[in-house]
């Protein structure tokens, strides 16, 4: 697995229990501390993600990061792929 989809995978863990996964903002201290990457290697995961249009991201203070449907789509269907 490319390490930005791992990435990914970590943002939707963050939102899939919440009832409006794609409206919740996460921070992007809550993606690094479960990430053993540095900071600089995330914001790349997160801006190629972004590309992707997986993730959107917005800077209201600090970085915020919401995951798009198609992102949830892809994480989905990265855990299907995993659990079988």
């Amino acid at each position: 697995m490319e390490t930005q989809y791992a990435t990914l995978q970590t943002v939707f863990d963050l939102v899939k229990e919440e009832v409006s996964p794609t409206q919740y903002p996460c921070a992007l201290n809550q993606v690094l501390v479960r990430q053993n990457q540095p900071w600089d290697v995330l914001l790349s995961h997160l801006q190629l993600l972004a590309a992707e249009e997986l993730v959107q991201l917005r800077q209201v203070g600090t970085l915020q990061i919401s995951i798009t449907d198609k992102g949830i789509q892809v994480a989905e269907q990265m855990f299907l792929k995993k659990a079988s």
